[in-house]
């Protein structure tokens, strides 16, 4: 009786509450840290870093590990999100999305950008893998660096490029910095609720 008389309490506060005051992003997949590796993003050369999700939901955003080498860029870079084939990145006509980022904003410190992806309403299930691709379409000079770790410490994917040919990827023995931040499904925000809402209301009637 005690635990079906707190369910009915909490389904009336959740009937009453709007879903925009569940719709916050929480993190998911985070891979950051202070390591000196860092990879020039420049002439047409794709660069990639896969990752599985371990939040179902939409994706809210990416962010990336970067900073400008030397010279000012003057091309943007294509950030992607594709699809993965036996572990490999998707080729580009086959990305979830593309969204231009402003090199312009980059300074020479290594810094943590977002990017938005929330427009896309792209919703992923738990153990989906999916690619990161970073594109530059200057030809001669870095666009970009993207800092990364040695000896494949993020054990959720790994981080590939693309010599330019679009045919084939290779991989790297290191992984890009990188987090993503979902918007939960609905039920998963309902069942950690119901929990957390549980054990206090049982708490405070000391039948815990």
């Amino acid at each position: 009786m005690v635990v079906k008389r707190a369910l009915q309490i909490f389904l009336v506060i959740m009937a009453s509450a709007s879903i925009d005051t569940f719709a916050l992003p929480i993190l998911d997949q985070s891979h950051i840290n202070g390591g000196t590796l860092r990879n020039d993003i420049a002439e047409n050369r794709q660069e990639a870093q896969t990752f599985t999700v371990g939040v179902a939901g939409i994706l809210d955003s990416i962010v990336l590990d970067l900073r400008y080498e030397d010279v000012v860029p003057t091309y943007d870079i294509t950030v992607e999100l594709r699809s993965t084939t036996n572990g490999l990145p998707d080729w580009s006509d086959q990305a979830f999305a593309s969204v231009q980022f402003d090199t312009s904003i980059l300074t020479p410190e290594f810094t943590l950008y977002s990017i938005d992806f929330r427009s896309f309403s792209l919703s992923f299930d738990v153990g989906d893998q999916l690619a990161i691709v970073l594109t530059s379409e200057e030809d001669y000079t870095s666009a970009a660096t993207w800092r990364g770790a040695r000896d494949n410490p993020y054990p959720g994917g790994k981080w590939y490029y693309d010599a330019g040919t679009g045919t084939t990827w290779y991989t790297k023995d290191y992984d890009g910095y990188f987090q993503t931040y979902v918007i939960p499904a609905p039920g998963t925000i309902l069942i950690s609720s119901t929990g957390v809402a549980l054990v206090c209301w049982l708490r405070r009637r000391k039948t815990l």
